[in-house]
């Protein structure tokens, strides 16, 4: 029990100090100063909210169906077509959201590539710009939300099983009708799960909103950002917290809702079981030989250019950004007027460079911090259920909160620690934030390994410290070493925390990144993007390569635990 108590108590100071805490300081915030007055007081805040959940659900739904036949193929496909899926939808969510959001500002200005194609297409014969509308931010919030919709769909799709197609067009249904009445309301707790975390994650956006938005598209999460760069009044930031946390429960708890009738309604449908009677049409005797064959070549097209197009709006906004960095311009243009390496020479100013070596050193920190603290805690919990499950809750804590919410917290309570502009203050909130996804990895690497071995050891006289450290560290090599890259990359690449506890005395890449993007539109700005962009793609190789090689390495040198009885010995 001591040996427990031990391993987490540095997960529950962490959490309890540094995210409970500071969430918990908005709500004196809030209610001490005159916060709410001001937002009851205008209509404008009114609108800024309607305009949060118009943009939030649109978002979700429009995700919802780009993303449901991604994850259909990835969940039912094989071989490079599933493999340049998955990599296509993860990549811009592993990608800073500022690099995002300044792809899409290229692509959507008046000399920006649609814009260009639209004029090359005879649509239009002068320049259009798509900035500053709802197109470009509900756009830019599909483009990083597609991940998180697709891969919860995935998980429940994988459930399905696979001949499921083939038996309903043997009963005689189409393709189609069979996705609808078969394949969809099977998957409804994944779609559930998926507006869900849809909604939160737009809700809480004020990148995307502030950078491609105008005033008629201010979202209350850009206000509250907007009220703590300015400085002028805590509490009504703190109160614009505490609406945005209420509107976001009403939102789930109207998702939920409209699932939970469409799955009662779906329960009452009647339902068609068994296999096909004796003598029952197949689908070549009721739709004809050439209507069936017509309807898998429009499946098959169908899905052909779904696929190209996924993959191209998955991907365009990233490689975009390659020949805008190597302009010979001053100004974003697409197609770039000539090739020059004057913007790569630009970012390797004193500045620039301080600032990407600030924010690596903080990740680091932040990673490794957070690695040995989810490393002890699931060394205290993973053999027991009750705790494995409780701590499954308490690590995951940080991803259930907007992290503009959480940013708040910390700013407010940083404040008062003089910890805002500090690296300190830095390192303890993306230690925070990194703390889920290096749990989550960790955890997965404890159940993969063979536990026995530790059992064994302690059974012929080692101590709990040694067989640990000679024993489930070493099997868990591949899963820390990808958890420590992961924590590198997501604290590099944090936008919000840097943009709310950085200033003028430390000054993070997505700090300078910020600034830049809306202050200037210097390809400066594309070559620093490409440098963030080129950095997590090598973290991201570096992750596979390493647990591959230290996967194989392990599998060579591991014993097999024996499994013959000892008792002739």
């Amino acid at each position: 029990m001591v040996w427990t108590v031990a391993l987490l108590a540095p997960a529950f100071l962490l959490l309890a100090g540094l995210y409970v805490w500071p969430i918990l300081r908005i709500l004196p915030e809030a209610f001490t100063g005159s916060g709410f007055e001001q937002f009851f007081g205008s209509p404008a805040y009114t609108n800024v909210t309607w305009t949060t959940v118009r943009i939030a659900l649109t978002v979700a739904v429009i995700t919802l169906l780009v993303g449901y036949p991604a994850a259909w193929m990835i969940a039912t496909r094989s071989g490079w077509q599933r493999m340049l899926l998955v990599v296509a939808v993860i990549v811009p969510f592993l990608t800073s959201s500022l690099v995002r959001t300044f792809s899409w500002m290229a692509m959507l200005g008046s000399n920006g590539l649609i814009s260009n194609l639209l004029r090359a297409l005879g649509i239009t014969d002068k320049p259009t710009s798509f900035l500053f509308t709802d197109f470009a931010v509900v756009i830019a919030l599909v483009h990083v939300s597609l991940p998180l919709m697709t891969f919860s769909l995935v998980a429940v799709m994988r459930r399905i099983p696979p001949e499921v197609m083939g038996v309903s067009e043997a009963l005689g249904s189409s393709k189609l009708r069979t996705m609808f009445r078969v394949v969809l309301p099977q998957t409804l707790p994944g779609v559930t799960s998926g507006l869900i975390v849809v909604t939160l994650f737009a809700m809480a956006s004020f990148i995307a909103p502030a950078i491609l938005g105008g005033t008629s598209q201010t979202m209350l999460a850009q206000l509250i950002q907007a009220t703590i760069e300015t400085g002028s009044n805590r509490s009504f930031a703190a109160a614009l917290s505490l609406v945005l946390a209420f509107i976001a429960a009403a939102a789930v708890g109207v998702i939920w809702l409209v699932m939970w009738l469409l799955r009662r309604r779906y329960k009452r449908t009647p339902q068609m079981h068994g296999k096909p009677q004796e003598g029952a049409l197949s689908p070549v005797v009721r739709r004809g030989q050439s209507s069936a064959n017509v309807e898998r070549r429009v499946w098959k097209a169908s899905y052909g250019v779904y696929f190209v197009a996924i993959v191209m709006f998955s991907l365009a906004p990233m490689v975009i950004l390659v020949p805008i960095a190597f302009t010979s311009g001053t100004v974003l243009v697409f197609p770039t007027p000539g090739f020059s390496t004057q913007w790569f020479e630009a970012v390797l100013a004193p500045d620039w460079v301080n600032a990407a070596l600030t924010s690596l050193r903080i990740a680091v920190i932040a990673a490794v911090i957070a690695v040995a603290v989810a490393t002890l805690t699931v060394l205290a919990t993973a053999k027991t259920k009750l705790m494995a499950r409780a701590a499954d809750q308490g690590m995951l804590l940080p991803m259930t909160v907007p992290t503009v919410v959480f940013a708040l917290g910390a700013y407010v309570t940083f404040v008062r620690l003089g910890l805002v502009d500090t690296e300190l203050g830095l390192v303890l909130a993306q230690t925070v934030l990194a703390l889920p996804i290096c749990y989550l990895v960790i955890a997965a690497g404890y159940t993969s390994t063979e536990v026995q071995l530790e059992d064994a050891a302690l059974s012929l006289g080692a101590s709990k410290v040694r067989a640990i450290a000679t024993i489930v560290v070493p099997l868990m090599l591949p899963a820390l070493a990808v958890a420590m890259l992961m924590g590198v990359l997501m604290s590099f690449d944090e936008s919000v925390a840097s943009i709310f506890l950085s200033g003028l005395d430390v000054t993070t890449l997505p700090r300078k990144l910020w600034s830049g993007i809306r202050f200037s539109t210097s390809p400066d700005v594309a070559a620093a993007a490409v440098g963030v962009l080129g950095f997590g793609l090598v973290m991201i190789a570096l992750t596979v390569g390493l647990y591959t090689l230290l996967n194989r390495r392990q599998r060579r040198s591991v014993i097999p635990f024996p499994t013959t009885s000892t008792e002739e010995n």
